[in-house]
């Protein structure tokens, strides 16, 4: 019984990615991200992944939309499907992404 509690909360911590957006959590299909209300994203180069952070809109009861932060770790393995998924669904909506990287620590963050 413990070995099946442990496979269900590892299969509902996971992360899944669909045609229609991102479901944060399988068992809340009110936690799911849809593709067009994510503003912005950007890369940042792990060991072994590259991890992927998303800002979203999420609407809200009150007259002010929030904006949220997503995290998500893609594996070296699976990068180059990702991206494509990422500019085929975002290009027209976030025209930003190409090849060229830059180094935030030229920024000056004071």
């Amino acid at each position: 019984m413990s070995a099946g509690w442990f496979v269900n909360s590892y299969l509902a911590s996971k992360r899944y990615i669909t045609d229609n957006g991102i479901i944060k959590n399988i068992n809340d299909p009110s936690q799911s991200i849809q593709w067009y209300q994510i503003r912005d994203y950007l890369e940042q180069e792990q060991n072994g992944y590259q991890k992927f952070i998303f800002l979203y809109k999420q609407e809200k009861k009150s007259d002010k939309p929030e904006f949220v932060r997503l995290e998500l770790d893609v594996p070296e393995k699976h990068l180059e499907n990702f991206r494509k998924l990422i500019v085929h669904k975002l290009g027209r909506q976030i025209n930003c992404y190409n090849t060229a990287s830059f180094d935030l620590e030229q920024f000056d963050l004071k």
